[in-house]
């Protein structure tokens, strides 16, 4: 864990005090680890989706919004947006049962990323 602080000079930053360092690494450590551990046991959603489209997903407004879906639609091409209803209704069952994270993989492009609910 590297510790950054824009109010300190890099020269001043190796003088903060040493217990203090240890608080934040350990705080940020632990939060890492509770977030790895999330995303560890998250369902896997496959898609015939471009891996284009699952980063804009993780960009824009949740798609469980009406919102969000809404803004989704309009960035899909009129064969996707199947695809984005039925990933919308996993979505929401995945949320209900209580998971934080889901991945989403593209089996077009070989491509998986994180997407929280």
């Amino acid at each position: 864990v590297v510790l950054v602080n824009p109010q300190q000079r890099a020269k001043n930053l190796n003088r903060s005090k040493h217990k203090q360092k240890l608080v934040v690494t350990d705080r940020a450590a632990s939060s890492v680890a509770r977030t790895i551990n999330e995303v560890k046991s998250a369902p896997v959603l496959a898609m015939d989706l471009g891996a284009e489209l699952l980063r804009r997903l993780g960009g824009e407004p949740s798609i469980l919004t009406d919102a969000g879906f809404k803004r989704v639609m309009e960035l899909c091409s009129a064969h996707q947006r199947a695809f984005i209803v039925e990933l919308r209704a996993y979505l929401e069952r995945y949320r209900r049962e209580g998971c934080a994270y889901v991945w989403l993989y593209s089996a077009k492009d070989d491509h998986a990323t994180t997407y929280k609910l």
